[in-house]
């Protein structure tokens, strides 16, 4: 009679050690890739926040027929949209002029490695026949050195009041 050899089932430490190898190193590579799409989905976002906020004071002006402002202020890495109409049109954009009222507030906060500039922090004004005051936002790295390779620009029209964004 022959005897019979055991048959062990499993995995032998050898291919464990081979299979948490792989593993690492797919983690090791994947890692600063999930990092990086987050810092640009942050920013994508925020990008999109100060577009939409434009475009719905433009409409309010529009549909209401009367004078809308878009604000924002910093502080530090946050930024503060806020949205307000004139109960009354006015060729004026002057924030003590009349009772304004506050159509949106939001407060986006931007990552360190990016910041918001132009003529665009403060007033953007819009107004009832279409036109605008004008103004420009510019999406950059603060480091200079193009790490993420992603910016944007934002820019109202003054006799218009298009708003154009370029994704760079």
């Amino acid at each position: 009679m022959k005897k019979r050899q055991p048959k062990y089932n499993g995995f032998s430490l050898l291919e464990l050690m081979v299979v948490v190898a792989i593993i690492g190193t797919a983690t090791l590579f994947a890692v600063p890739t999930i990092k990086d799409w987050q810092v640009r989905n942050s920013l994508d976002e925020s990008i999109n926040n100060i577009y939409s906020s434009l475009v719905e004071a433009k409409q309010v002006a529009f549909a209401k027929n009367t004078t809308s402002r878009m604000l924002v202020t910093r502080s530090g890495s946050s930024y503060t949209i806020n949205v307000y109409s004139l109960p009354t049109p006015s060729s004026a954009c002057n924030a003590a002029l009349g009772t304004w009222v506050t159509l949106k507030t939001q407060t986006l906060k931007l990552n360190g490695n990016f910041n918001i500039t132009g003529s665009g922090i403060g007033n953007i004004c819009f107004y009832r026949d279409g036109s605008s005051s004008g103004g420009a936002f510019a999406f950059r790295e603060t480091t200079g050195q193009a790490i993420y390779n992603m910016s944007a620009d934002i820019a109202v029209i003054i006799a218009t009041g298009f708003i154009d964004l370029v994704r760079n």
